[in-house]
C-alpha cells in the first residue's frame, strides 16, 4: 500500500505572513514545538518557508534581529506537492 501526503500531512497548519516581525515567527514555533513555518503573503498564498535553523544562523551573525521581518529571511521560492 503507497503512502500518500494526504495521509500524514497536518490539516491545521500554522503560517506566518512575510510582514511579520521574525520575533513573532520565533514565538509561533516555540508555542506550537514547531521546527517550520510556511510563509503566506496577505492573500494565504504560499510564498515561502522560514526555517528554525534559519534562526540559529541569524543569531550567531547578530543576537538583535527581533526588529527584522520575515520576508528578508524566508527561502523563497517554495515549491509544494499536491496531497494526492
Amino acid at each position: 500500500m503507497e503512502t500518500t501526503v494526504r495521509n500524514i500531512f497536518s490539516r491545521h497548519l500554522i503560517t506566518v505572513g512575510e510582514n511579520q516581525t521574525l520575533l513573532h515567527a520565533e514565538e509561533l514555533m516555540n508555542n506550537h514545538n514547531i521546527r517550520h513555518l510556511p510563509v503566506v503573503n496577505s492573500e494565504d498564498i504560499l510564498v515561502g518557508i522560514l526555517s528554525k535553523s534559519d534562526f540559529i544562523a541569524l543569531k550567531y551573525v547578530d543576537s538583535r534581529y527581533t526588529g527584522r521581518y520575515v520576508r528578508e529571511y524566508m527561502s523563497s521560492p517554495v515549491k509544494a506537492i499536491k496531497k494526492n
